[in-house]
């Protein structure tokens, strides 16, 4: 599954099956932006470190409008939520 069209599967308000194909691709999309969130939080960074670990994180899970992720998930208190 590309992220296009994991993008488009979530945007067309469909339900997320355990364990299907949109379910991998947002666990995985998770486990990246964990990893990347682990490294930014578990050392000092530089401003440059920081700022490219930030772009890291923000381009693979932002859209281009200023503060939304690119996947279109937010975490709610609930958990995650589609927006």
């Amino acid at each position: 599954m590309t992220i296009q069209e994991f993008r488009d599967y979530m945007a067309s308000g469909q339900p997320v099956v355990g364990g299907g194909e949109v379910h991998m691709m947002f666990h995985k999309l998770s486990q990246e932006a964990l990893k990347i969130t682990a490294e930014i939080n578990g050392k000092y960074h530089t401003p440059e470190e920081l700022r490219a670990l930030l772009e890291q994180l923000w381009g693979r899970h932002r859209r281009r409008r200023t503060g939304l992720h690119q996947h279109g998930l937010q975490v709610s208190g609930s958990g995650w939520y589609h927006y």
